[in-house]
């Protein structure tokens, strides 16, 4: 107790001595440190040592040598910097927030509690110098604290190394302790005090330095890591990214690194892909050097070689990193792995298996492969072993691309991006199969080779670019230590390599059931089966016909060249520039274009003879060939009928078959050339006239080429469809066995079709427009022509059957005599004659002809209406024909005719077919008379005048005929005359005839008085009786009283039956109202006193009342 007394006396002495002495300063370390040098911090020690001064704490271990005040207030409080001596009192004070942390760091015994020689120590929590984590007990032995007391070593979160999750992989290649921190920090395990840094917590940031190898220095980190920010109380989203790392590029420079596919983010986590790209399956390919061409053949895939078979010491199959001693160690470490001869493969010139893998400092120059399978040629020639090893330099395409290894044509994609090293190949039989071009003129040298190399079968056509045979399969079949042959079957769903071994080196084999090596056909029914490198067995001629006398296969070629065909066309007609040309098909062509051969295509290419021509491979028809054409292709559209659609071509289908107007003629059933005829020239075509209006077959004139018209004749190959128009006429025919043809001035001589019918024959020009008289020349128709045809207006056309005549003569149409059909009018020097009445459309006139006509043919024909009087025909007469009759409609009598050959009518012409005036002896219509006063043969009704015979004088007897002034007729001013004028006017207009048997008795010398012809022949014989009365007013002497009983018709005058007198009608003869044709009745005319009186009406049914009611 005393010495507590004692130095609390001393203390207040002190106390108060500082109060009122003046003295020297004291310091903290005066008391809590070492004064003799100054250290502010207090000593350490297991216990109170007052030896020492020291007791239980780690003052030293948090506060460097330099440590002052200020460095005791981050614990104990700001106030310490200023303590005075009087601040003791007796309790240990701790800052509310210990270092300043932002998450409030305390002391778990409070912020003051009492000094004691033997406390109770405490911990701290969420302090920012032990990185907020909970920290060993205030005193604690400080050797047995680690890295991990505060944020673990390594820190088990975001990227740092471990065992699973984003930092495995930093884990398995820098191990999981302590040391795998110096790889992106400083080493504070290295320093005299590895646990100093944390006083520097609160005024500094998180350092991240890669110091160590392999970025040895370079790279850095992009995160957030000032202070607070990287506290865990902060929430820190540690998500930054590093850069410039070698770990984290690409791997082929050894400083100054590339970037990586993927920039590293803290947290995440990165596959092969990340750095520097992977395998094609990774979707991100690595590019670098000649990657690209081993992982993803020019960007499609066409190898997809994995990084195992190069990097076997570094990587599985899996893309597993299996020796990580191998990996990120600033070496390009190279190991083939293949098991083919790969495997003794080397790089850069060092042997490269994975237990001895060949190794350079990345950047440095590229090396060379050596000795591997998959730069050789495959096989050596003949199918032996070895092959041909190349050395391609890594980064150098050209020495590794196509062509390279074992040769190609041409190169990939020629006319684009144009990859590839032309070699050709020579080996087996390649260069007979690599000169062809597949049927695309240019084809690319893959299709080539993908036509025996097909990955897949399917899909493939030489036309386009075909991914599913050319680079779908080469990731397992190219470089793959096999002789590959797939035949696609484009060439042959059957197609096949003979071969049971596939190992290089095994020898060749043969081919079958290879469309390249059939008939040719589409589907092919016959194969050769050829063997690789036997240049005799797949020669021209092993797989199909060449000559008429061996034609290809297929039908349709038999016809064109076959040796039954009429054609024999020679093979360069339709594949011109392929193959030689020849003279026909029975000579064996020689190929002149061996590129368009075996195409699985149809090379059709017409030769000059059609040079419009083209071929349809997918409808296999033909289009603008002249073979099937019209025969004329100076042809234009215009110039064909409807049924062409303005071509001049038929579009023919290869195995269709054709009649002859499926190319020309196509309007008509014969084939009869059908365009419009152009004239005489180049376009002339007078096939419509010939074989239409004439029937004229094609054999007359074509007769080397078709006999029967329908069917090319097989004896003359070489007259039809070449180019040349054939005229050979029939020398059987009595039409053209006389008949010569001009080729230079396409005309016709000496045939019957162009004669007059009598011996004489034209000169006729093919095209040339003619009409009849052209062969009848109209000074030429002799016999009556002139008389019944008018020879100043030549005659159209044959069937002909109008009446044209006019006033002034008669006109009638050709076929009123002849045939109404063309085919009858050329007959060799025939001249038919058909008058029949009852066939159609014979024309007005001659359907009225006689009935009994049935026949038709030359003169003198059984009832053909003619009769011929003699053999010479020189004589003919008609007969039975209404031209030569009375003319009536009912019961007509019908007259022979004079000879057609200069025969006349005598005396009275009228007469000679209706009598004059009528029925004077010709029986006709009893019209004309009336039986009750004459009959046949005799006058009366109406006949010259009215009772002009019998008129009493009016004192004794009868008047005399003919005398003047009494007359009872003859005299114009007292007495009407009537005849034919009367009623047919329009016909005839002479009012008197001394023709007529009634008349001749007193008309004849001095007193004849005139013939009744024609006046108007258009209305005679034009098959209806053409009425028109006279418009005169009819006089007469026979005044039967003296008070004229009929003054409603007549006018009397001078007197009854004086000298001078007579009656006189009232009202001329008027047509229009005087007459009813549909009736046939006459009314209002005075010479029935106006009564009306029927023409058909005959017999006794008029008496003398009728008229003369008033008697």
């Amino acid at each position: 107790m005393k010495p507590i007394i004692a130095a609390l006396a001393a203390m207040i002495s002190a106390t108060l001595l500082t109060v009122t002495i003046a003295g020297a300063s004291m310091q903290c370390y005066d008391c809590h440190g070492t004064s003799s040098i100054g250290d502010y911090r207090p000593v350490d020690a297991a216990y109170r040592n007052i030896s020492t001064g020291g007791f239980r704490g780690n003052h030293q271990t948090h506060m460097g040598t330099g440590a002052s005040s200020a460095n005791c207030a981050l614990c104990h409080g700001g106030g310490v910097t200023s303590y005075l001596n009087s601040h003791r009192n007796g309790q240990v004070s701790i800052a509310a927030n210990i270092n300043n942390s932002p998450a409030t760091g305390t002391y778990s015994r409070g912020t003051s509690f009492a000094q004691s020689t033997n406390p109770t120590l405490g911990t701290c929590a969420t302090v920012n110098c032990h990185f907020e984590a909970a920290t060993p007990t205030w005193g604690a032995d400080p050797a047995l604290t680690t890295c991990s007391t505060c944020h673990g070593a390594a820190p088990a979160d975001g990227s740092h190394p471990a065992t699973s999750g984003s930092g495995k992989k930093h884990g398995d290649y820098y191990g999981l302790t302590t040391s795998s921190c110096a790889k992106c920090h400083p080493d504070h395990t290295a320093e005299a005090k590895p646990f100093a840094h944390a006083t520097s917590a609160g005024n500094r940031a998180l350092v991240v330095a890669f110091i160590t190898a392999p970025n040895s220095g370079f790279g850095r980190y992009t995160g957030n890591t000032n202070y607070p920010n990287y506290l865990p109380s902060q929430s820190p989203p540690r998500n930054g990214t590093c850069k410039n790392l070698y770990c984290h590029s690409p791997g082929n420079k050894a400083s100054n690194v590339d970037l990586p596919n993927t920039t590293a983010t803290w947290g995440g986590s990165l596959t092969c892909k990340g750095c520097h790209k992977a395998d094609i399956a990774s979707g991100s390919v690595i590019t670098s050097g000649s990657h690209q061409s081993h992982v993803n053949g020019m960007g499609i895939g066409y190898t997809q070689i994995k990084c195992v078979k190069c990097h076997g010491a570094t990587v599985n199959s899996s893309m597993t990193i299996v020796n990580t001693a191998n990996h990120v160690d600033k070496q390009v470490t190279v190991a083939f792995n293949n098991t083919s001869s790969a495997a003794n493969g080397s790089y850069n010139g060092q042997l490269a298996k994975p237990a001895t893998p060949s190794t350079k400092v990345p950047g440095s120059a590229t090396g060379q492969c050596t000795t591997v399978y998959c730069h050789s040629s495959g096989q050596g020639d003949g199918g032996t072993w070895p092959p041909t090893y190349q050395t391609p330099t890594w980064g150098t395409a050209s020495t590794g691309q196509c062509g390279t290894c074992h040769g190609i044509q041409t190169k990939h994609d020629a006319t684009g991006f144009g990859y590839g090293t032309p070699t050709p190949m020579t080996t087996g039989s390649h260069t007979r199969h690599l000169v062809f071009q597949l049927g695309t003129g240019n084809v690319s040298a893959e299709r080539k080779c993908a036509a025996c190399h097909s990955y897949t079968l399917t899909g493939y056509s030489p036309n386009a670019c075909s991914s599913a045979s050319c680079h779908t399969g080469m990731v397992q079949k190219h470089a793959n230590y096999e002789i590959n042959v797939g035949i696609p079957d484009f060439y042959g769903a059957t197609a096949t390599y003979n071969t049971a071994n596939l190992t290089p080196g095994a020898g060749y084999s043969s081919c079958s059931n290879v469309y390249c090596h059939s008939d040719g056909k589409a589907t092919p029914t016959a194969y050769a089966t050829p063997t690789w490198g036997n240049a005799a067995s797949g020669s021209c001629g092993t797989c199909h016909g060449v000559t008429a006398a061996a034609p290809p296969a297929s039908t349709p070629h038999v016809k064109h060249v076959g040796s039954a065909s009429v054609y024999l066309y020679k093979c360069a007609l339709c594949h011109s520039g392929k193959v030689q040309v020849t003279a026909n098909s029975t000579v064996a062509p020689a190929f002149t274009n061996l590129t368009t051969h075996v195409n699985k295509m149809r090379d059709v290419k017409f030769d000059a003879t059609s040079p419009f021509g083209t071929y349809t491979s997918v409808t296999q028809s033909c289009r603008n060939v002249y073979c099937h054409s019209v025969g004329n292709t100076n042809v234009t559209a215009g110039a064909l009928p409807g049924v062409y659609g303005g071509k001049i071509y038929t579009r023919q289908t290869w195995s269709g078959t054709l009649s002859c107007n499926g190319c020309h003629g196509r309007s008509t059933a014969s084939g009869m050339p059908d365009y419009t005829n152009g004239g005489v020239g180049t376009t002339a075509n007078t096939h419509p006239k010939h074989v239409t209006d004439y029937s004229i077959s094609c054999g007359e004139c074509h007769s080397r080429t078709t006999k029967n018209g329908t069917t090319i004749r097989t004896n003359s190959p070489s007259i039809h469809v070449n180019t040349s128009r054939e005229v050979f006429f029939n020398l059987s025919s009595n039409l053209s066995k006389l008949g010569s043809y001009d080729a230079g001035q396409k005309s016709c001589s000496s045939v019957g079709c162009h004669s007059n019918g009598r011996g004489t024959y034209q000169v006729a020009t093919w095209g040339e427009a003619d009409d009849c008289g052209y062969c009848h020349p109209l000074a030429s128709l002799g016999g009556a022509h002139a008389k019944h045809v008018d020879l100043t207006q030549v005659v159209m056309f044959y069937t002909y059957t109008a009446n044209r005549s006019t006033a002034d003569g008669y006109n009638f149409g050709c076929s009123t005599c002849h045939p109404l059909v063309n085919s009858s009018h050329v007959m060799g020097g025939t001249i038919v004659l058909d008058l029949r009445p009852g066939i159609a459309n014979v024309g007005t006139l001659r359907a009225k002809n006689r009935n009994t006509i049935t026949a038709s043919g030359p003169a003198g024909t059984a009832n053909g209406g003619t009769t011929a009087d003699s053999v010479s025909g020189s004589v003919v007469k008609c007969l039975n024909i209404y031209c030569h009759s009375n003319g009536y409609a009912s019961n007509p009598v019908y007259a022979t005719t004079p000879n057609w050959y200069g025969g006349t009518f005598a005396g009275d012409k009228c007469a000679s077919c209706h009598g004059n005036s009528p029925n004077s002896t010709i029986a006709g219509s009893p019209a004309h008379y009336n039986a009750d006063f004459a009959g046949p043969g005799n006058a009366g009704g109406h006949v010259v005048g009215i009772h002009y015979d019998n008129i009493f004088t009016g004192t004794v007897g009868q008047a005399t005929p003919g005398a003047l002034g009494t007359s009872s007729h003859g005299n114009p001013v007292t007495s009407t005359s009537f005849n034919c004028d009367t009623c047919h006017f329009a016909t005839v207009e002479a009012r008197s005839n001394d023709k007529n048997v009634v008349c001749v008795a007193c008309h004849n010398g001095a007193n004849l008085r005139g013939d009744a012809t024609i006046a108007n022949h258009a209305t005679h014989v034009d098959g209806t009786p053409t009425i028109q009365f006279d418009a005169i007013q009819v006089r007469s002497k026979a005044q039967m009283k003296v008070q004229m009983n009929y003054t409603t018709a007549f006018t009397r005058v001078g007197g009854y039956k004086t000298s001078g007198a007579y009656d006189i009608a009232k009202t001329p003869l008027d047509t229009a109202t005087m007459w009813n044709g549909a009736t046939k009745t006459c009314s209002n005319v005075s010479c029935h006193f106006n009564k009306p009186i029927s023409w058909t009406n005959t017999g006794t049914a008029y008496k003398c009342r009728i008229c003369h009611d008033g008697m």
